[in-house]
């Protein structure tokens, strides 16, 4: 069983632990810190040209693919968006992935974690063309998608499998874009038949700071917060 999902005893005390703390009285919450008021524009550092764009949040994605003696392999990209209502792009450089993505023409995108942060992050550092067996190393458990020819990783709650619709270089990357064929959910992570990322909470890339940060809170409903400008 995933390490992900609860033993059904361990859901049952926390929820009496939250009835009883129901029925205490809720202590204040404390105070959040007051945000300096922003500088004007001409104050403001301009960071001309740059390198690396501070672009933020970013997906830390586990690109999974079966090598060529049939092997899973798994690599992490934080360039990848979704680009229509069934379309993905993912932006790479070359690697043993992009051979696997040309022979196979399927992929899996798994979304990383904070449990699964750590495994993540090796698969990124390490490739399968001088460590073979990462896959197994970083603990993934890959099984064969009966949608695409690509391996799913057991170890994730959200997954999507895509087959290759473009595979093509682009400057310095080469360009994936993906047609989706199916999304693969853990209960846990399901709210009323839907995927909530509140309770997934998908990491994200943070290219400034060289760090990987949590899902944050809801703050707003989607095309609502708005309407009080109207």
């Amino acid at each position: 069983m995933p390490e992900y999902t609860a033993p059904i005893a361990a859901r049952l005390a926390g929820f009496f632990s939250s009835r009883l703390a129901a029925e205490k009285p809720a202590a204040a919450a404390p105070a959040a810190p007051e945000k300096p008021a922003l500088a004007p524009l001409a104050e403001r550092k301009v960071f001309e040209n740059p390198r690396r764009v501070p672009f933020a949040p970013e997906p830390v994605l586990v690109l999974g693919t079966w090598n060529d003696d049939g092997t899973p392999n798994a690599m992490t990209a934080a360039w990848g968006i979704q680009s229509g209502f069934a379309r993905v792009h993912v932006f790479l450089s070359k690697h043993l992935t992009t051979e696997n993505l040309a022979r196979r023409r399927a992929f899996t995108l798994a979304y990383a974690t904070p449990e699964t942060m750590v495994g993540a992050d090796y698969v990124g550092i390490v490739s399968g063309a001088s460590v073979p067996d990462k896959v197994a190393r970083a603990g993934f458990g890959a099984e064969s998608s009966p949608r695409v020819d690509a391996p799913l990783f057991a170890a994730f709650p959200l997954s999507v499998e895509c087959e290759v619709e473009s595979l093509e270089p682009d400057g310095e990357e080469i360009v994936l874009v993906g047609r989706v064929k199916g999304v693969v959910a853990d209960p846990s992570v399901l709210t009323d038949g839907q995927v909530d990322f509140g309770l997934l909470r998908p990491i994200s890339f943070d290219g400034a700071g060289a760090a990987y940060r949590a899902y944050g809170d809801k703050i707003g409903a989607a095309f609502r917060a708005g309407a009080t400008l109207k």
